[in-house]
Formats: structure tokens, C-alpha cells, sequence
């Protein structure tokens, strides 16, 4: 560190001046230390900040080890420091590789005066990043409902993608936050907006194991049989992908009949197939033993008269094979023969 970063970190403005006028390099790059505009911005102290930049100080200056000083700024949350930059030429809409722009860096700090301010001085809440990210997914993953809220009030759309493809309320199930997801639906973000992807949403909240998510999506059917054919189809969906847990979850919300069964399990869906059928055919033993106990019929038929035990002899799963014959699975020709 050289005496003009130890005199503009200790905000010694009158040795800051005199080693200026003895010919110290105002820019002078230390690693680690970065500029002495740097560690005033650091530090805090907007004297020794005007004169380093009256002196000729870039004000976006870095490294790519650091970013530049208004990126220190936001990281310490320092208004004032961060109004001073601006004021003096700092790019607010700089964006480095590593750091982003400098409202990236206020969201990940969680700092909401910053960004509004930021956005006041014409930050584009709507910017991507270069890896294609939008800053409303950025808050998301974060969990922040506060800075969602914000930049939604800002002017950010709640329907938002990714670009992959992702919306917003999709990255929402996908981290786990009813909080957000809740937001952004009373936004306007739509549940299953993809007509190639039914039931995506609730896809995406079971393979990630949210369950409160599940059960809030269950509700959210237009009418009886629409809520219906969602629960059968999260039994479904679970069955396939393998989830256990979610199955068992889905089985005590959805609750027993007077007779101890639960009325979900033999459900249709595509085909006339139902989750026993979904989960022999997927190899899933844990989750053929749970069906069957809540009252899964393993002699049903789908739409071509195959029954369970059909897919798991085409399979060649001798252990599903096993439990069914055991449990009444009849061996005919609709589960035998193609």
C-alpha cells in the first residue's frame, strides 16, 4: 500500500493534497488495495473522494479482482458515498464479468433504498446480465421478498423469463418460496403458461420435494373436477419421477374414505393410466408398496387393458412383480401379453 492509499483509507485529507502535489500517481493500482478513490469509497470519506476525483481520479477505474469504487460502495451500503460517485461520472450501468452491474450488487447485498435509488438515477431494472439472468430472477433466488416486491414496483414484470425459458414464478417453486410464488401470481404470472407443458408448475414443485408449494397449487383449480384431475396428476407426476415423500405428503392431504382408502390412488390420467401403473412402469417399488396400501387397485386397466404388473414384466422388475401377485394382481393376458 503506498502512502496515498494509507493517507485516503485514513481520510487524511490535507496529505492526501500534499502527496498529490509531490507527484503521486492519483490512479495508482495497488494489488489488493485497488485505487486510493477506491479505499476513500471504501472508508467513507467523500472529502478526500471529491478531491481525488477534482485531481483526476477515474472514477471507474478497477481491476477484475475488485470492480469499481461504486461497487464498494454498495457493498457498504454507503448512500451518500454512492450519490457522490454518481454525481462525479461512476457508469451505473457498468457491468464487469465477475461483479455484474451495480444494481446486481445492491440486490445481492439486499440493500432496497440503494436499488430504488439506483433506478431513480437510471438503473434498468429490467437489465440481463451476460449470462442471460434477469436482476427479478437474481432477487428470487435469493428469497427476498422485500426486493421482489421492489423492483415489481419498479416496473419489472412479474412474467419475467430467464433466458432459458424460465419464468419468474417457475424459479419461485423451483427455490422453494409460497412467499414469492403468492406475489407473483396476484402479479399476473401464470401458473402453467406453456400449453406444451402442463402441469409444469406442479412438476417442478415435486421434483423439488416443496411441499407446501404442492398443496397451495392443488387449491388453485377452477372448479371441482379441474381440482381433482390436479391431485391425481401430482400423484402421478410423483410416481413417475420417483418421489416417495411427495407421495406420502399428497396421501394425508388428500385424506381416507370411510373405508380407510384414499380415492386419489386410482385415478386416470393419459392412456387410462393410473399412478400404480405409472410406478411399476418406472420401477418405483416404494412407491408401488404405498399406492397399494392406500387402496390402489393392482388389477385395474388402462385404456388397452394392461394392468400394473404388465410394466413391470416388461421391465423385468421381479421385486414389483413379486409384491403385486402377492397383494391380488391377477396374471392374464392384459398383464402378460402386449
Amino acid at each position: 500500500m503506498t502512502e496515498l492509499h494509507l493517507a485516503a483509507l485514513n481520510g487524511s485529507l490535507e496529505v492526501v493534497n500534499l502527496l498529490l502535489d509531490e507527484g503521486a500517481k492519483v490512479d495508482i493500482f495497488v494489488s489488493g488495495y485497488e485505487t486510493p478513490l477506491y479505499l476513500a469509497s471504501k472508508a467513507g470519506h467523500i472529502e478526500v473522494m471529491k478531491l481525488l476525483i477534482a485531481r483526476g481520479a477515474d472514477v471507474n477505474a478497477h481491476s477484475p479482482a475488485k470492480g469499481p469504487a461504486l461497487f464498494r460502495a454498495i457493498l457498504e451500503g454507503k448512500l451518500e458515498v454512492i450519490k457522490t460517485l454518481l454525481d462525479h461520472g461512476a457508469d451505473i450501468e457498468n457491468e464487469t464479468k465477475t461483479f455484474g452491474t451495480a444494481l446486481y450488487q445492491a440486490i445481492c447485498k439486499g440493500n432496497l433504498e440503494v436499488v430504488r435509488y439506483l433506478i431513480q438515477k437510471g438503473a434498468n431494472p429490467n437489465h440481463r446480465l451476460k449470462n442471460g439472468a434477469p436482476l427479478l430472477h437474481v432477487a428470487i433466488q435469493m428469497k427476498n421478498l422485500e426486493m421482489v416486491l421492489g423492483l415489481l414496483e419498479c416496473g419489472v414484470q412479474a412474467t419475467t423469463k430467464n433466458s432459458l425459458g424460465m419464468t419468474a414464478l417457475q424459479l419461485a417453486i423451483k427455490v422453494g418460496s409460497l412467499e414469492i410464488l403468492e406475489l407473483l401470481y396476484h402479479r399476473g404470472a401464470a401458473l402453467d403458461e406453456d400449453d406444451q407443458r402442463p402441469y409444469y408448475a406442479l412438476h417442478l414443485a415435486i421434483v423439488n420435494e416443496r411441499h407446501d408449494i404442492i398443496e397451495w397449487l392443488l387449491k388453485k383449480g377452477e372448479d371441482e373436477h379441474h381440482i381433482q384431475t390436479n391431485r391425481i396428476m401430482a400423484l402421478d407426476i410423483a410416481a413417475r419421477e420417483g418421489f416417495p415423500s411427495v407421495i406420502r405428503n399428497l396421501l394425508e392431504y388428500f385424506g381416507l374414505d370411510v373405508d380407510g382408502k384414499c380415492r386419489e390412488v386410482n385415478g386416470v390420467c393419459e392412456g387410462g393410466k393410473t399412478p400404480l401403473h405409472t410406478a411399476a412402469e418406472n420401477g418405483h417399488l416404494d412407491i408401488v408398496k404405498i399406492l397399494v396400501e392406500a387402496g390402489a387397485d393392482p388389477n385395474i386397466q388402462d385404456d388397452t387393458s394392461k394392468m400394473p404388473l404388465y410394466f413391470a414384466e416388461g421391465h423385468e422388475n421381479n421385486e414389483i412383480m413379486g409384491f403385486l401377485i402377492d397383494n391380488g394382481a391377477q396374471q392374464s393376458s392384459s398383464s402378460s401379453s402386449s
